[in-house]
């Protein structure tokens, strides 16, 4: 695989593209389907489109695909695969918790709380959510309430991620009983051994040894 250096490429090519989420065009809640605007390493504009399960503004991506050319919307770059990390600049952290992922958290608030903290936020938001009360405007109940909800938000990150990664419809995580992502992720994955062993038993029975 290559990195794009802005020139034209073959579609039948699986490239690299690596960038910043800065618009989230369109997103699917059900199935985590998203055109996606990024400001790509080498400063130009590109559009992806693919599964983003809960893709934030300000996130950097690292995604694999090709080029294709829709026929109303031009040229784009269908992702097959991705990866994503939280951002780490204060401008990067300030876009992606006021993106509306975290209610009560709007632009403005999230630009204090990103200058306040740094890169040391979501941390902070994780493990020491009460320090936000720091803050003007910002209680002792609030800030629990919104470390509560980052909390989450990083927990169904990773449950998407995992179901994304082992192509598994990532509307699972809409049902009802996903209280906890971990768990989730433990009964998908014993799961998933389950009906591996089930399958190398019944192929064994066969007489197949592949």
């Amino acid at each position: 695989m290559t990195s794009w250096d802005g020139g034209t490429l073959d579609e039948r090519e699986y490239l690299i593209v690596r960038g910043t989420v800065q618009q989230i065009v369109y997103y699917n809640d059900e199935n985590g389907y998203a055109v996606l605007r990024l400001a790509a390493e080498n400063g130009a504009e590109v559009t992806a489109t693919g599964t983003f399960p809960n893709i934030g503004l300000g996130e950097e991506v690292i995604l694999t695909g090709c080029w294709v050319t829709h026929p109303t919307y031009g040229e784009q770059f269908a992702t097959e695969a991705f990866e994503r990390r939280l951002p780490t600049s204060v401008r990067g952290i300030a876009e992606y918790l006021g993106s509306g992922l975290i209610r009560g958290i709007g632009p403005r608030l999230a630009a204090k709380i990103a200058e306040k903290f740094g890169e040391d936020t979501f941390d902070i938001l994780m493990h020491e959510p009460e320090r936000l009360s720091e803050l003007r405007g910002i209680t002792d109940r609030k800030a629990k309430e919104i470390g509560r909800q980052f909390t989450e938000q990083s927990e169904m990150r990773l449950l998407m991620d995992f179901l994304s990664e082992h192509g598994l419809p990532v509307a699972l995580t809409t049902a009802p009983s996903t209280r906890c992502a971990r768990t989730r992720i433990c009964c998908v994955t014993h799961t998933m051994m389950w009906i591996s062993s089930w399958r190398t038993v019944w192929r064994w029975s066969l007489g197949c040894r592949c």
